[in-house]
């Protein structure tokens, strides 16, 4: 299992102690099923992981930079509804983030 794995130490992008939050950034190829399915379950085991080594309540926040990348709205809806219950937010630099 992903998350069983041992992954060293956690860096997360970015990590606002007043808010408690780690801010995840992930540049994958999202352009066909394998793909994603491949960045679902990293950024699964990758949240889970650091929830190990972060403050208790930490907050996580994803960001997938999607730019230049020819995917449909249902690829990152998917992600999203994959990933949500794991994040404050999901969101897509091509989106505007």
């Amino acid at each position: 299992m992903i998350t069983s794995l041992d992954w060293g130490n956690v860096t997360p992008e970015f990590f606002n102690k007043e808010k408690n939050s780690a801010v995840h950034v992930f540049n994958h190829c999202l352009v066909d099923e394998e793909s994603v399915e491949r960045s679902i379950k990293f950024a699964i085991g990758r949240i889970e992981w650091y929830k190990e080594f972060l403050p208790d309540g930490c907050d996580h926040e994803v960001v997938f930079d999607d730019r230049g990348q020819d995917i449909d709205d249902s690829v990152r809806n998917k992600i999203a509804e994959s990933i949500g219950d794991l994040a404050l937010y999901v969101k897509f630099m091509s989106k505007g983030w």
